[in-house]
């Protein structure tokens, strides 16, 4: 139960703060390729 908690935790705070370092890299014009890729590559690694 506690690693549920603690891996909960480690995943819904990395989310967002990898979220906003890949929209600030990418060009201005092309924000939505980089976001929609990185949701996708983490939706299938989480299972």
């Amino acid at each position: 139960m506690r690693r549920r908690f603690l891996y909960g935790i480690g995943f819904g705070s990395a989310q967002p703060a990898l979220t906003a370092a890949t929209i600030r890299l990418a060009h201005p014009d092309r924000k939505g390729v980089p976001t929609l890729l990185f949701r996708l590559l983490m939706t299938l690694a989480s299972g």
